[in-house]
């Protein structure tokens, strides 16, 4: 605080110095005899001296000159002509009409009527006995100790010095006329040198009436003219004159008249005369000129002109000094503060809200934390910007309240402590100092404050309070900037980066990049000799493939890379984004928001305590309340800013776009959604316990086998513009969904395939087998011969059972599926077997002819061993005991059994050997005798049961009656 502090010292010198001169005669006037006791005259007398207050520093950058410029000469060498009055026939309206006038006329015209008498001299007035005179004294005279003369003569030149005004520039000397023949006479020319009779031609003012009258009455002699208007008129000009008696002239300027000529006198110029007829003729000629539109109007255009450059001037000093009066800028205390308050403003303008690292791709936690980090900074930064501004102000204010003259409330005391020193707060003097200040002596003790100057501190406190309020607005100001600067840069940002958006087509053609990656696969695993052209086309397309790859690839290097990644959420329904659009909204929206609040954190100045001496001064004991506000508000700006909506709108917009590019991507993966979908809802279990034909093995492998690869396809990462689209965790979803199903297939097709060739390898070979077999009775000739017609409808199916075998193992050749070497050992004997059974067959039928007569002769044996044992048969059931009532019913019974079981079998051999006559066609005399003999055994079982049956009715007819009896 050394500045104020000089400052203050300086001031309370001046004013001490002032309070001192002022009160000096009054306390001369109250002790008129000496000096003043206990009082050093020496230091009263250094005392006297005042200093007028220190000026502004001088510029000196300003642009000085070392000599006068031309412009400057020529200004001081232009004659300044006389001020005339914007309106002289006002002013003289105004003149005539003011009270002052009309008495004087008044008074002329009654002490010419003799109503009033002559005043007499003072000095002969009567003096009343009683009356005092007033004691003379010279002007001098001074109660105050006579001075030296060195401190006279200085105070003589500094009170001459202060009422010195600035000299009126002498008039520039009018050329002498050129006909200017004559010098102005010592006297003006008396009445008796003009004719008698001329009072009745007062009055005239048309020169040329004027010469008619000279030259017509040469009696006449002269005529006096004089101005007929005063200079100050718009109609004054050269010949605007009028006749005038010799009393009523102007003596600074007047003509005379006569046949000779025209002599004019004036009393600051030569006195010209022009012959009468020269002066006619230039009057004439000044008729005809100032019928010209510019000499015409002169006149009026100088009085107007005159009067605009008034009114301008008194304009600009009024507006100059309101300015002054008002503008703290050009208050010498707190221009340098409100200069240091805008340049810090300025400095921390440039410093942004928003951080973003160019070429740095960030997730939307990521580029939150950098956002809310870079917050945290800037938030210090503001705090330590607020606490520099709180300080440069109040000592503006201070500064700006002690040179005005009166001390703030909180200048020698902390805001607990009491303001006065023991006196009640606000009653203080404005002048009062430290304790350790080094106080004047010889000063007289301050007093308290009048009204007028709480008044007057209250008027200034309240100014102060409007420069605190200005500070508030430009630092509201600078935040309102700083943050739409921020949001800005964001959004710069985000439409640099929306640029680089690819074209629907070229989203698109994500497909068929996929698609060809996997038919490029795929040509690898399918290499084939029949495919050679396709091969080759594919390698065509994979090197087109690679050379779109490459220049997409030296494209996307001059491009920025993304500002956000996002990832591919695969679900059965649906394909999301994490984060997605709605998030990546929230959390800008927090950012904005964030923005807001770091600049909203800088409070305003004026409720602030800290200025309480300033917006809340104590008057008249009390505090003054705060009639300020709260200032400016930030949060209303944010909300009535259009400008700033409409950037966070585009901010918004921007995010829009830049997903609705990620969700045409997104669609290109639709196939991959559809078949993970179908993946997860079938039935692995199921398709395990099912049967399936080739065609659905050859149809689910080469599905899965595409979606694996179309899966394994998908880009990892792709930049769609302003998004990188991560699709790792897609991938691993998808990739096993395929692979699962796979495993099914994989597990079922080796071991159906295997099932199927020991199948038929173990008929084929059975087959073999008995045709390779030679009969040795009738069963197996007959075996033989019925599986030789069996096996040659057989044939055909087993080689299409192989043939569909056979597609199995190239299914698994194809998509190698996991195989164990021994089954395809065991397949590569399926062929043999299947040429071996039909080289059998083509040899038994070559020897069936042979074969069926070995048939016959073994049948016609069996036939007869059939005879024989139908004839024991016959002879068993001859047998008298079977017929004899008498005989034991259940050994016949048995007997007949056995013969029944018997012939059962006989009869089954001998249907057996007639089909086999039908079926080979050979004989059919084995059917009457057979007949026969069966049938007669048949009714001897049948009459045995008769009996029984009777015998049973018998015991119970019996048992009847006894029950009825």
């Amino acid at each position: 605080m050394d500045t104020p502090n000089a400052a203050f010292s300086s001031r309370m010198n001046g004013q001490m110095n002032g309070q001192v001169n002022g009160h000096s005669g009054q306390l001369n006037g109250q002790r008129a005899n000496g000096a003043l006791p206990s009082v050093d005259q020496e230091k009263l007398k250094a005392r006297l001296y005042s200093f007028a207050p220190k000026q502004a520093p001088i510029n000196t950058r300003a642009l000085r000159f070392n000599r006068p410029t031309n412009a400057q000469l020529r200004k001081e060498n232009t004659p300044v002509a006389a001020k005339l009055e914007p309106l002289p026939s006002l002013q003289k309206y105004q003149m005539v009409n003011q009270p002052e006038f009309i008495h004087m006329k008044a008074k002329e015209k009654m002490e010419a009527q003799g109503f009033f008498k002559k005043e007499e001299p003072q000095a002969k007035k009567m003096k009343r006995a009683s009356s005092v005179e007033p004691m003379d004294r010279p002007a001098s005279a001074s109660p105050l100790p006579e001075l030296p003369e060195e401190f006279k003569q200085k105070q003589e030149s500094m009170s001459a010095a202060s009422r010195q005004i600035s000299p009126v520039p002498p008039k520039e000397p009018k050329p002498p006329s050129p006909k200017g023949r004559h010098v102005r006479a010592s006297t003006v020319p008396g009445p008796s040198i003009t004719a008698k009779g001329t009072t009745h031609l007062e009055g005239i003012k048309d020169p040329l009436q004027m010469i008619q009258l000279v030259r017509e009455n040469p009696k006449i002699g002269f005529l006096y003219l004089s101005p007929a208007v005063p200079k100050s008129s718009v109609d004054y000009h050269y010949f605007n004159l009028k006749v005038v008696s010799h009393e009523n002239i102007n003596k600074d300027d007047y003509c005379t008249i006569s046949i000779k000529g025209v002599t004019r006198m004036r009393d600051d110029d030569e006195t010209e005369h022009v012959p009468l007829d020269r002066w006619e003729q230039e009057y004439r000629y000044f008729r005809k000129l100032i019928k010209i539109s510019v000499f015409a109007k002169f006149r009026k255009w100088k009085a107007f002109s005159v009067w605009r450059k008034n009114v301008r001037t008194k304009k600009l000093s009024d507006c100059k000094k309101a300015l002054n009066e008002n503008l703290f800028i050009v208050n010498p205390s707190l221009c340098p503060a409100l200069l240091n308050v805008r340049e810090m403003c300025y400095r921390i303008s440039d410093m942004g809200l928003c951080k973003v690292e160019k070429g740095h791709t960030y997730s939307l936690h990521e580029f939150r934390e950098a956002q809310f980090a870079q917050l945290n900074e800037v938030a210090d930064r503001l705090a330590e910007f607020r606490e520099l501004v709180k300080e440069v102000v109040r000592s503006a204010c201070r500064t700006a309240l002690l040179e005005a003259g009166f001390t703030p409330d909180d200048y020698f005391y902390d805001g607990s402590e009491s303001p006065g020193l023991g006196d009640a707060p606000g009653t203080a003097s404005s002048f009062q100092m430290q304790s350790n200040y080094d106080m004047d002596i010889y000063g007289e003790a301050p007093d308290k404050m009048t009204y007028t100057e709480q008044a007057n501190k209250r008027s200034h406190c309240k100014r102060l309070t409007c420069f605190i309020r200005l500070a508030d607005y430009l630092i509201v100001n600078t935040m309102h900037v700083l943050a739409v600067n921020s949001v800005s840069t964001m959004l710069n940002y985000l439409t640099e980066q929306l640029q680089n958006t690819p074209a629907l087509a070229q989203i698109q053609s994500i497909v068929d990049e996929i698609e060809s990656k996997s038919k490029v696969k795929k040509g690898d695993e399918d290499e084939d000799d029949e495919d050679v052209k396709a091969k080759e086309k594919a390698k065509e397309e994979e090197a087109k493939a690679k050379a779109a790859a490459a220049a997409d690839d030296e494209e996307e290097a001059n491009k920025l890379p993304p500002l956000f990644i996002t990832e591919f959420i695969l679900e059965p329904n649906q394909l999301n984004f994490t984060p997605d659009e709605d998030e990546f909204q929230e959390g800008i929206a927090e950012v904005i928001k964030k923005f807001q609040d770091a600049v909203l954190s800088v409070m305003n100045l004026v409720p602030d305590t800290y200025f309480d001496a300033f917006t809340r001064p104590i008057i008249n004991g009390k505090f003054e309340e705060k009639s300020c506000g709260e200032g400016p508000s930030l949060i209303s700006m944010f909300e009535d800013d259009k400008h700033l909506q409409s950037i966070i709108q585009n901010i918004r917009e921007a995010l829009t776009a830049a997903f609705n590019a990620a969700h045409q991507y997104a669609d290109c993966f639709e196939p991959h959604r559809e078949f993970y979908k179908v993946n997860e809802s079938t039935d692995l279990e199921a398709v395990r316990q099912a049967e399936h034909d080739v065609a659905f093995f050859a149809e689910t492998l080469e599905r899965y086998h595409k979606q694996h690869l179309m899966a394994e396809a998908i880009p990892v990462k792709r930049p769609i513009g302003m998004l990188l689209v991560d699709a790792i965790q897609m991938k691993d979803l998808l990739i096993p969904s395929p692979l699962r199903c796979l495993d099914v297939i994989n597990d079922l097709l080796p071991v159906l395939a295997r099932s199927e060739v020991d199948r038929l390898i173990a008929e084929l070979q059975d087959a073999q087998f008995k045709l390779e077999m030679a009969p040795t009775s009738t069963i197996e000739y007959v075996d033989s011969l019925n599986f030789l017609d069996e096996i040659q409808e057989r044939i055909d199916p087993l080689e299409k059972e192989a043939f569909i075998v056979k597609e199995m193992y190239e299914l698994i050749d194809m998509f190698k599926v996991p195989t164990p070497p021994e089954d395809f050992a065991v397949y590569q004997t399926l062929n043999p077997s299947v040429t071996n059974v039909r080289n059998a067959i083509d040899k038994s039928l070559a020897e069936r002819d042979a074969n069926v007569d070995k048939f016959c002769t073994h049948l016609d044996k069996d036939i007869a061993e059939l005879a024989k044992e139908v004839k024991e048969v016959k002879q068993e059931a001859q047998n008298p005991e079977i017929l004899d009532p008498r005989a034991d019913q259940t050994k016949i019974n048995n007997l007949l059994k056995k013969m029944s079981v018997r012939l059962e079998d006989l009869q089954k051999r001998a249907f057996t050997y007639k089909s086999y006559q039908k079926n080979f066609k050979v004989g059919a005399y084995l059917r009457s005798v057979f007949l026969f003999d069966v049938g007669e055994v048949l009714l001897r079982k049948l009459l045995q049961l008769t009996f029984h049956d009777i015998d049973q009715m018998d015991v119970i007819c019996s048992k009847r009656e006894k029950h009825c009896m």
